[in-house]
């Protein structure tokens, strides 16, 4: 697919639901507004960045298959062998058809492990 029904966002949800993909534009600002609030009460952690640079990546108007490399921050944050196993699943999605459910799941799934990722590395440090 090409065009914005192959975008692996919110651009490409909107796109593949027939829906008017104009309000992919607000929802980015939203993001934007919402990682701003995290990091000015959070502050800049690793899982802080993380959950930025996945709602950055998720909500941005325009990504593609290959834009998805920039979630290998977060991946890092879980496991160094994290972007190996996770573009290892992608690939083995392909002839299955379900490449953008598994992405979705990438791309969220990390996000609720990472408070306790980041525990976790406070306590041996």
């Amino acid at each position: 697919m090409s065009g914005p029904e192959g975008m692996y966002n919110v651009t490409g949800i909107f796109a593949r639901a027939g829906l008017n993909h104009f309000w992919s534009w607000p929802i980015y600002v939203l993001a934007i507004m919402g990682i701003c609030v995290l990091w000015n009460r959070k502050g800049l952690t690793p899982a802080t960045i993380s959950i930025g640079i996945i709602l950055s990546v998720f909500t941005a108007p325009h990504v593609h298959l290959w834009d998805l490399s920039l979630l290998i921050i977060p991946l890092l944050t879980l496991h160094w062998l994290g972007p190996v196993i996770g573009s290892l699943i992608i690939i083995a999605t392909f002839p299955f058809g379900i490449t953008y459910l598994v992405t979705y799941l990438m791309m969220f799934g990390p996000t609720f492990p990472l408070p306790q990722t980041e525990r976790a590395l406070a306590r041996h440090i």
